[in-house]
């Protein structure tokens, strides 16, 4: 029986129903410690977990904007839900004394039972958030790990044994989502109205029952998702991050190969073969025509590949066996290693210059250039690049620039194979998993993990080896340099990896090649815009029949492989992993560069903008001409903000008379965004005059 002195009515969701459950929550003194389970370990390499008991936490915070000083946030309310014997514990607080007062009092009661523990999880769904805040309430010997700055993704404390992960890492999506996802999870995230952050509010601020709802059911509902994780792994095998998922999955396909970690290991490079991988890398392509931008197009079809990522891993050959450095001085000899090998080569490139609607080099990646003329973000016309590319590059930058010389510095190639069997074999069970079960209603979750899994294969692979060690001194974030070699030979002698860097690039690149492909069947007229895996064209139909002859090329190039490349789904209808799919038939579109469009279809209007809420799609009533350079979404509706971090020695501060004890925070404000160009694509696009440039 609960002795707490609250009880809440808090939203609950079974099926399709919601309903109204009745919960209780404690505080720091009526908490019952002595319930406290004893903790069931599990023994691993050097550590133990609990595994029967695990934290969830959660802060809620207000922003103060000071005149004259920059905007700073402080918490006023804390939730934790202590979940053991499949029940939540929900404790609320409102000061960092009664922080400190339950943690010393959950320490004390196993350290009174003799039972000091080495580690219990807690989990906090966007810990980079939390931790700005929370941080000097922590052992101040924590160990602090993040994958960049202000991307923390663990925090290890030894005195109390807690250790905090993120768990928005863990499951690669927003709580509200997670939450969908989870089969059991019941106590789901309150919509966004249910809290208004604006306000301002204090530790003695008395919360309405709604907002306490919400506070309740932010770690009640991610406890019921980690609980979820759980009964599939133990916690001392629980992954930090959804990719990590994968990347087990595949070391564990990969170990039962014998030779497997060998031919791993023949593939080392060294460190400047990794700096010219590192150079050589590129991500997705995202373009709009220069041609078509700034006008609403009519009758467009946008084709998407299915599962782009996933498809070349199945279907190409990647680097294998040791990085071989070599000379290429020669048509000859670019001709021999571009064709027979795949070739990583740093070039210098002489009076570059394209008429294609999608320029293919980033100005991103050029190492060096010199008088460039550049179509948002891209090399239209230059007296001089040096760029890393491969051979794909190569033959697109042939096909799609004229050049006046090209030089190699420096070259080495890798043998051309297939992926690893375990690795492909992986990957097409993660396929069928996403096929076979889509649109089985009883099969949800299950196919949405599989579709995670998917199109997390891609990401194992493109984990950089970092030649520094990021450190947190308190108040910054630093760089402490490390021995690249060194890295880079701990990397490939652990049996624990399984995936090289160089994949990656082979992966992206392809992709990418597909993609130009699709562009070239469209032409000039036709293309308007490209996003990684997908293009926008204008449809009047007389594109369809080279498109499915490029899809039935497709399924014939691969029919004949080792493996499968196609799943058949719950109907019986076969899929093929890569072919470009008809996605949606668009009434209106309009595009002001990557990243920045605005169409209509049967379903309404749909916006999609770099730092713009898809929201904001209202704020342009149906009406495309009002999607245009100098216009202002104003703050609140653009769903934009500014997030302000402090990291200070605990104090106190007054606001409305009530006296707090903080430490730095992120105070966040709305801001408005407007839609802009530089003066060099509008100048491109031959536009006079805009009202705002950005």
């Amino acid at each position: 029986m609960c002795d707490a002195l609250t009880y809440i009515s808090v939203p609950i969701v079974r099926g399709d129903t919601e309903d109204l459950s009745t919960e209780c929550v404690y505080d720091v003194d009526n908490f019952p410690y002595e319930d406290l389970p004893n903790i069931e370990f599990a023994r691993g390499w050097k550590r133990e977990t609990a595994e029967n008991i695990f934290l969830t936490f959660d802060i809620e915070s207000t922003t103060l904007q000071p005149a004259g000083a920059d905007p700073y946030g402080f918490m006023y309310h804390w939730q934790l839900d202590v979940y053991y014997s499949g029940a939540h514990h929900v404790i609320f607080g409102r000061r960092w004394e009664e922080f400190t007062t339950f943690r010393n009092r959950f320490y004390s009661e196993y350290s009174r039972r003799g039972m000091l523990y080495s580690t219990i999880l807690v989990y906090v769904h966007n810990l980079s958030f939390e931790f700005v805040f929370v941080n000097r309430f922590l052992d101040p010997e924590s160990e602090i790990f993040a994958r960049g700055a202000n991307d923390v993704l663990v925090i290890r404390e030894p005195s109390m044994g807690w250790e905090w992960r993120c768990s928005y890492a863990l499951t690669n999506m927003s709580l509200r989502k997670a939450c969908e996802h989870a089969p059991n999870c019941i106590h789901r995230k309150l919509q966004e109205g249910a809290f208004d952050y604006k306000e301002i509010r204090t530790a003695d601020t008395v919360l309405s029952e709604i907002e306490q709802g919400y506070c309740y059911n932010d770690v009640a509902g991610l406890a019921e998702v980690i609980a979820d994780y759980h009964r599939h792994d133990r916690f001392i095998q629980m992954p930090l991050t959804s990719t990590a998922f994968v990347r087990r999955d595949m070391r564990a396909a990969c170990r039962k190969s014998k030779s497997y970690h060998k031919k791993f290991q023949e593939m080392e490079y060294s460190a400047e073969q990794y700096k010219m991988l590192e150079y050589g890398f590129r991500g997705g392509d995202t373009h709009a025509s220069r041609y078509m931008a700034d006008r609403i197009h009519h009758g467009i079809r946008c084709r998407d590949f299915a599962s782009a990522y996933p498809a070349v891993m199945m279907q190409e050959t990647f680097p294998s066996g040791p990085p071989i450095w070599c000379q290429i001085e020669t048509q000859e000899q670019m001709d021999y290693y571009t064709s027979n090998f795949h070739t990583i080569m740093e070039v210098f490139y002489w009076d570059l210059e394209t008429t294609a609607p999608d320029p293919y080099i980033p100005v991103a990646k050029t190492l060096q250039r010199h008088h460039v003329t550049i179509d948002n973000g891209r090399v239209l016309s230059a007296d001089f690049v040096h760029l890393v590319i491969t051979e794909i590059d190569y033959q697109i930058i042939k096909e799609e620039y004229q050049y006046s010389t090209m030089k190699v510095i420096k070259s080495f190639y890798f043998n051309k194979a297939p992926l690893p069997v375990p690795i492909r074999e992986t990957v097409l069970k993660y396929y069928d998993g996403k096929t076979q079960l889509k649109g089985l209603l009883d099969k949800l979750y299950e196919y949405n993990k599989s579709k995670a899994l998917l199109n997390a294969c891609y990401g194992c692979a493109a984990t950089k080896i970092h030649d520094y060690e990021l450190l947190f001194t308190g108040t910054e974030w630093i760089e402490k340099p490390k021995d690249l070699e060194d890295s880079i030979h701990k990397y490939f002698s652990s049996r624990n990896n399984v995936l090289p860097y160089q994949w990656a690039l082979y992966v992206t690149a392809y992709v990418r090649k597909r993609l130009h492909e699709l562009i070239s069947i469209a032409g000039q007229d036709h293309f308007l815009y490209c996003d990684t895996d997908s293009i926008y064209y204008i449809n009047d139909g007389s594109l369809e029949d080279e498109f499915e002859s490029w899809n039935a090329d497709l399924i014939a190039r691969t029919s004949h492989m080792d493996m499968r490349v196609w799943s058949d789904d719950s109907k019986g209808k076969r899929r093929y992993l890569g072919i470009a799919e008809i996605d949606k038939d668009i009434a209106e579109f309009k595009t002001l560069g990557a990243k920045k469009y605005i169409y209509k279809d049967d379903k309404g209007t749909h916006i999609t903008v770099a730092g713009l809420s898809k929201k904001a799609a209202s704020y342009f009533k149906d009406d495309l001409n009002n999607f245009r350079v100098g216009v202002t979404v104003p703050e609140g509706t653009s769903g934009r903000t500014i997030a302000y971090r402090s990291f200070e020695d605990p104090h106190y501060i007054t606001v409305d008379g009530c006296r707090m004890l903080t430490a730095g925070g992120i105070g966040i404000v709305d801001t408005t965004y407007t839609l802009g160009m530089t003066l060099e694509y509008t100048n491109l696009l031959g536009l006079s005059n805009p009202e705002v440039l950005q």
